[in-house]
């Protein structure tokens, strides 16, 4: 089954010829206020995070042929703020991966023969 709007955006999402609209409230549960200046680069970790609860390598697994991209978040790990402050900032990091099918050449193997 391929994957909707939803299933990947959250629900609400929609599209046109020109544009997709994704509610912000899709991303509260990642720590998003929703306003009308938002950070951009909170709304993007937002938008990979949202993806990568759907496009999993699992899900990959039994549907092949109708989803060609995951996300993966790989693992956490604590930094100190560069400021000095003995503050700490968690650090995600994803692995988006597109999967492209390719057509390999006939295999000779005859010059194999010993």
């Amino acid at each position: 089954m391929s994957a909707t709007l939803a299933d990947v955006f959250g629900d609400g999402t929609t599209q046109d010829a020109t544009s997709i609209t994704i509610p912000k409230s899709n991303f509260v549960q990642y720590g998003l206020t929703p306003s009308a200046s938002n950070n951009p680069q909170a709304l993007f970790f937002c938008i990979v995070r949202q993806a990568s609860v759907f496009l999993t390598e699992s899900r990959r697994a039994d549907n092949r042929a109708v989803q060609p991209v995951t996300v993966t978040l790989s693992g956490r790990d604590a930094l100190e703020d560069i400021s000095g402050t003995q503050e700490y900032v968690a650090r995600g990091v994803f692995y988006v991966i597109q999967y492209k099918p390719v057509i390999l050449p006939d295999m000779n193997v005859d010059y194999m023969d010993v």
